[in-house]
């Protein structure tokens, strides 16, 4: 990847949660120990990309209401907050777990993320309850 689109993801993987929510925070701190103790295992826009997907696809559409309408979005089931916690933890830990499985060269693209996560729908989707 161009150095300077690997310095502008890490700029974004960096900023990104910034005051976020207890969950978002700790998937973040999770990928940054993956990328401080296996250095060549994610490219920082895998990490980035992971981050987000998790954020947007775990943590945000199953916690609480959405107000983009007059009348909140509400899920017909909401999570507890520590039942929430620990799926969104678990989604991190069973994408992460099939990319140390996968045969795909290292360091992992954000490409290979979407892989993953193709390869893991049935049992992510029994977890964040999108089946």
């Amino acid at each position: 990847m161009e150095t300077l689109l690997t310095e502008r993801f890490e700029a974004l993987y960096r900023s990104y949660g910034t005051g976020g929510n207890r969950t978002v925070l700790e998937i973040k701190q999770r990928i940054a120990n993956v990328l401080e103790s296996e250095p060549n295992f994610l490219r920082i826009d895998a990490a980035y990309f992971l981050l987000v997907n998790a954020d947007y696809m775990a943590v945000r559409a199953l916690s609480g209401a959405i107000s983009e309408r007059p009348t909140a979005l509400a899920m017909s089931t909401v999570l507890s907050e520590p039942i929430l916690h620990n799926n969104a933890l678990a989604y991190l830990d069973i994408v992460l777990n099939d990319l140390r499985k996968s045969s795909a060269d290292r360091p992992i693209t954000a490409h290979e993320i979407l892989r993953a996560l193709d390869r893991t729908w049935t049992q992510m989707g029994n977890l964040m309850s999108w089946t």
